[in-house]
């Protein structure tokens, strides 16, 4: 993240609750495009609440940035977990655009309202009698980038326009 702003390489780092199955690492076994672009890669567990702030003052000069994410404590403290994070000088990704508008950087995933809407037909083609069942699985199809400018200036980064002109929105 911070690379491709600053154009040096990352240490990354993700958190969540460590037995929550949405806090596993968003990178796979570090594949892909992780590998070519994340020198170091580590999981900042939490719990409870009063967890948070000595876990991310912990990282300041352990980590370059943080991903943050999407389990259910994460989430509910995602003005906390942002605050701290900014305090720090520590960018955030999350995979929700909530914690975007609560003051992360930016937030790659699924579109929540295109999801919404999706489960809406399916609810009316079942109340037209289709069943269930006969539906295939389903992955998502629409995805958002959010960015925001505010946290960007905050932090002393400068966001390529390149990105900015693919985000599907940029607060600030």
């Amino acid at each position: 993240m911070r690379g491709r702003c600053s154009g040096r390489e990352d240490r990354l780092t993700h958190g969540g609750q460590p037995d929550s199955p949405a806090a596993k690492p968003p990178f796979g076994d570090r594949g892909g495009i992780a590998k070519a672009s994340i020198s170091k890669s580590f999981h900042w567990k939490f719990v409870e609440r009063d967890d948070i702030a000595p876990a991310v003052k912990a990282l300041k000069d352990r980590a370059d940035a943080l991903y943050v994410c999407a389990e259910p404590l994460s989430v509910i403290n995602r003005v906390h977990i942002g605050a701290l994070a900014l305090e720090a000088r520590l960018p955030t990704m999350y995979g929700i655009r909530e914690g975007v508008e609560a003051g992360g950087l930016m937030s790659y995933g699924a579109s929540f309202s295109d999801q919404f809407r999706h489960a809406a037909e399916l609810v009316d083609k079942i109340l037209r009698g289709t069943k269930p069942g006969d539906f295939p699985v389903e992955q998502p199809t629409k995805f958002e980038l959010i960015i925001n400018l505010t946290t960007a200036k905050a932090l002393g980064l400068s966001i390529p326009q390149t990105l900015l002109a693919t985000a599907d929105e940029v607060i600030g």
